[in-house]
């Protein structure tokens, strides 16, 4: 706020000319920030697309890594019942890493949900998680409410979503 005699108070106190300049430097800094980013929305969204259209084959493939790439897309189109660890991130070649890198920025970007990108893709996406079995958390969540096996006999990802973490074996 502009006080009668022109000095910038905040919260009651008067700022001194020198932080009111650092602040409205700081200000114009992150409006610039912003334009800059607003300016490379489209390549981001572009270049998001076309590796999303890359990862999805390659996450309907049969190689270990693609069971990581179908987890992150999976983790991208429903973050609540598909988690992922960033750290299998380290197991993809740069070039998948990269795509994944950008499907990433493209999503941050809020545009549109990843499985839209695609026909049917909510079943594609469905058929993924089916495919290389990642728990679905809140299936899960839910059949541990209602389970009345012994505890001895539950399988490990409805005993260790417990925990807060999901490993798709049986014990």
């Amino acid at each position: 706020m502009v006080d009668h005699i022109g000095k910038i108070s905040f919260g009651g106190r008067n700022l001194s000319d020198e932080d009111a300049a650092r602040i409205a430097a700081q200000f114009a800094a992150e409006r610039q920030a912003e334009a800059d980013h607003q300016a490379k929305r489209p390549q981001i969204l572009v270049e998001g697309e076309a590796a999303l259209r890359r990862l999805l084959p390659i996450a309907q493939n049969h190689s270990g890594q693609c069971r990581h790439v179908a987890a992150f897309l999976l983790s991208l189109y429903n973050g609540t019942r598909f988690k992922f660890d960033l750290t299998d991130l380290r197991c993809l070649d740069r070039a998948i890493f990269k795509d994944c890198i950008a499907v990433l920025q493209m999503d941050a970007e809020g545009y549109r949900e990843v499985h839209t990108y695609f026909p049917n893709g909510n079943d594609q996406f469905e058929k993924l998680a089916e495919q290389w079995r990642i728990p679905d958390r809140v299936k899960l969540r839910e059949a541990l409410k209602v389970s009345t096996l012994p505890k001895d006999q539950y399988y490990a990802p409805l005993r260790l979503v417990r925990d807060d973490y999901i490993e798709s074996e049986v014990v």
